[in-house]
Formats: structure tokens, C-alpha cells, sequence
């Protein structure tokens, strides 16, 4: 979807926020939310079988994409020893969605503890909420391996801009990611973050605005954060499957190696 009449978008996406916060996935091909969970310093931790990495999905901004059940199926060839999802409203205020992402995703890498790798796979939107966050997590100095995979995110924001947004006494998540964005900040240690971009020839989210700003301007980036290209022909939506299997093949050359089966 596009981020260019984002007052209307606010208005609509207000009275539908949907489920919000952390959910265990028991079953890969399910749809919905599944069970939630309360990831605190002071809550539990989910149950964790086995010692491969712990996954956590994030969706972008309309929610979960179609293939999401696909996706998870595709994932369950890392033995994960959890499945989580991390679902959000785009009319949060920045930083407190930031926040409080960037708090339970701290508290999943304790329960992980050092033995097996967290992996954020983070779709669209979801992407630029995750790489806001990666300087906030607190990571006992890299005790803990966390790796955050962006997939088809506009880095760079849609570029859209009004003065009226200025007025706004709060700026919801939608407003942050349709403005422009340059800078992101380092990630804490031990966090480890691959962009998976796209195309604009094959992903509309990606196009040229008419301002002449690129979403996926190659500049907004996680300082330190590698960089794959999907081929020009993969879709939005599309991408999520794409990375989820080059994930599973080929976790090395997402810098895991560690508790990751072969």
C-alpha cells in the first residue's frame, strides 16, 4: 500500500487497530494473532523447545500479508524453539510503540539467554519500527545474539509532507514512516541487522513520489547493516516468502551460524 493520503489513512486505520503486542504462534499455518503474551522484565517467558533460534515476526502497517501463513511454514525449516509475532497499530505514537517493541524484544533475548540466536524478520513498515529500535535494546553488552532482518521496508519514509502534520499534538507511526527519514540509530550490541530490499519495477511501495523522494533511498540505513537485493521482478508482499526462504537455505549469509540447523 502507499503512505500518500495519510490524513484520510489516519482517520480510517483509528478505528481499527486490531490486536496489539506479543502473540505465540503454535501452529505455522494458522491465521490470526495466535495465543498473546505478556513480555515484561517482570513477566514470563514463552516455552522455548529445544536450541533453535527464537523467531519473531513483524508485520507492516495494513497488518499480516496473505502469504503470512506461508511464511511461518517456510520458517519452521529453522527448528525454531519459539514462533512469535509482534502485531502494532499504525496510529500508536512513535515513541512509545518504539518503545515498548524495543522492551519485549529485550526481555525475549534474556529468555533466549546466549545459547540460541533471536531472529527478527520485519516486513514493510514493520521494518522502519524495528530499526528505530535497535538502539534501544538492552543486550548485557552482546551476551545475547539477536539478528533483525528488514524485508521491502521504505527506510527512507514515503516522503509525503504537510504542514498540517506539524500540528498534530502527537505523531502516530503512520505520520513517521510517511515523512522522510535519514538516520537511524546504531544498533546495541550483539544486534546484527540485514535491509532486504526491492525494487521499485516490482514493488509499488518503493516508487518514485512526486516530490522525487525514494522510500527505499539507499542512505536510510542501520549504521553497520548489510544489504541483500531482490531481484527487480518480486512484489511487495512477495519479498517476505522470498527472504523467509533465502533465511532457510542460507542462514549464514544472514550472519547466523550459531543454533541454527543445517
Amino acid at each position: 500500500m502507499t503512505y500518500r493520503a495519510l490524513p484520510v489513512l489516519v482517520a480510517l486505520l483509528s478505528g481499527c487497530a486490531g490486536h496489539r503486542g506479543w502473540f505465540t504462534v503454535a501452529d505455522a499455518h494458522a491465521h490470526g494473532a495466535g495465543a498473546p503474551l505478556t513480555l515484561e522484565p517482570e513477566g514470563g517467558c514463552p516455552a522455548l523447545g529445544g536450541a533453535g533460534p527464537v523467531l519473531v515476526m513483524v508485520h507492516g502497517i495494513g497488518g499480516e500479508t496473505r502469504n503470512a501463513a506461508e511464511v511461518r511454514g517456510v520458517l519452521a525449516g529453522l527448528e525454531p524453539s519459539a514462533l512469535l509475532s509482534f502485531h502494532w497499530s499504525a496510529v500508536e505514537e512513535t515513541q512509545s510503540l518504539v518503545a515498548r517493541f524495543a522492551r519485549g524484544l529485550s526481555h525475549l533475548a534474556e529468555c533466549a539467554g546466549s545459547e540460541r540466536p533471536l531472529v527478527v524478520l520485519a516486513h514493510s513498515a514493520g521494518g522502519v519500527l524495528s530499526s528505530l529500535a535497535v538502539g534501544e535494546l538492552t543486550t548485557a553488552d552482546g551476551a545475547h545474539d539477536i539478528v533483525l532482518v528488514t524485508v521491502a521496508s521504505p527506510l527512507g519514509g514515503a516522503g509525503y509532507q504537510s504542514w498540517r502534520l506539524d500540528l498534530l499534538p502527537v505523531k502516530p507511526f503512520v505520520v513517521t514512516v510517511g515523512g522522510k527519514l535519514e538516520r537511524y540509530p546504531p544498533p546495541a550490541a550483539g544486534v546484527r541487522v540485514v535491509h532486504v530490499r526491492t525494487h521499485p519495477a516490482g514493488d509499488h511501495v518503493m516508487r518514485q513520489a512526486r516530490s522525487g523522494h525514494f522510500p527505499d533511498d539507499p542512505r536510510a540505513a542501520v549504521p553497520g547493516a548489510k544489504e541483500h537485493a531482490l531481484p527487480v521482478q518480486v512484489g511487495h508482499d512477495e519479498a517476505l516468502l522470498v527472504a523467509a526462504r533465502a533465511l532457510v537455505r542460507s542462514p549464514e549469509s544472514f550472519g547466523l551460524s550459531r543454533g541454527v540447523s543445517d
